[in-house]
């Protein structure tokens, strides 16, 4: 294979066209400094996250949220209590239902049982058992804690043993 040879002419046009910048995309626009966001959800204003290229705040709302009482909203509640884990926490919602406080709650959690397994289990059997017209809004949540018990109670007999505690709670507890 041979190597053409350049003539001093060819070699000036080459470097004019590669120093031609008309031909060249035009540069970005320099990026604007980044200003706080204003978000309105469910009707709290927050001061979250940057908004960029904007003088004006942006104000994002959520649907409405049922009224306060009914099904959906005492449902909702309690699935607010649920952490990324799955698993769920003791609140003010999880004691409306099973009408008890938390003391009360874990004196009945099985001897070596994981509090956070014994309370998730709870809010899984009370979403279960009178949630039924409302599974498209709690299945995905009901099975990503029933995920997280079974990595905590590994035992197939243990979990037995605290679903079978979680029976015996609610069929004691009047709704």
């Amino acid at each position: 294979m041979r190597k053409a040879a350049l003539s001093s002419s060819d070699e000036e046009e080459c470097d004019d066209e590669c120093m031609d910048t008309s031909a060249r995309a035009p540069a970005p626009p320099p990026r604007q400094q980044k200003k706080p966001m204003s978000i309105i959800l469910f009707g709290r204003k927050k001061e979250s996250g940057m908004a960029q290229n904007s003088d004006r705040h942006v104000e994002m709302s959520a649907p409405a949220l049922p009224a306060r009482g009914s099904s959906c909203s005492s449902l909702m509640a309690l699935i607010g209590l649920q952490r990324a884990s799955g698993a769920f926490t003791w609140g003010e919602p999880l004691e409306k239902v099973l009408k008890m406080n938390k003391e009360e709650a874990l004196a009945r959690k099985p001897e070596g049982m994981s509090e956070e397994a014994w309370l998730t289990a709870l809010a899984v059997a009370h979403i279960e058992g009178t949630e039924e017209q409302e599974e498209d809004l709690w299945s995905l949540v009901v099975d990503k804690a029933r995920r997280f018990v079974e990595r905590i109670i590994v035992k197939e007999e243990e979990r037995k043993r605290m679903w079978e505690a979680v029976k015996k709670l609610f069929a004691e507890v009047k709704y």
